[in-house]
């Protein structure tokens, strides 16, 4: 096979795979794109859009922190009843006097 004849096949398999391709990429990018570029169009066109999304991610922060509070909160509640748990079945911390044991 000489140099022109492989460069012919390489150029019709290259063309043909081109015809398949290009229709499909073509679809693809429509059904892809077309809802994104609507979507930013609709942005754009309504600002009051860009405020509540804003507005919406100061709300998200704000409940992030609200559940991190909680959350430490109920980490401390849980100390203090494992705490008082101890207390009650008298193996308190070891520097704290026991109960019922006479003063000095």
């Amino acid at each position: 096979m000489e140099y022109t004849e492989a460069v012919v096949a390489m150029t019709a398999i290259v063309i043909s795979g081109l015809v398949i391709l290009i229709p499909v990429v073509a679809l693809c990018a429509r059904f892809v794109l077309r809802p994104l570029m609507q979507s930013f169009a609709e942005a754009r066109r309504d600002p009051s859009a860009v405020q509540t999304a804003t507005l919406l991610a100061r709300r998200m922060d704000l409940l992030d922190a609200e559940v991190q509070s909680i959350q430490s909160t109920l980490g401390r509640l849980e100390e203090a009843e494992e705490f008082r748990r101890k207390l009650a079945e008298g193996k308190s911390h070891p520097g704290a006097p026991r109960a019922g044991a006479e003063k000095l």
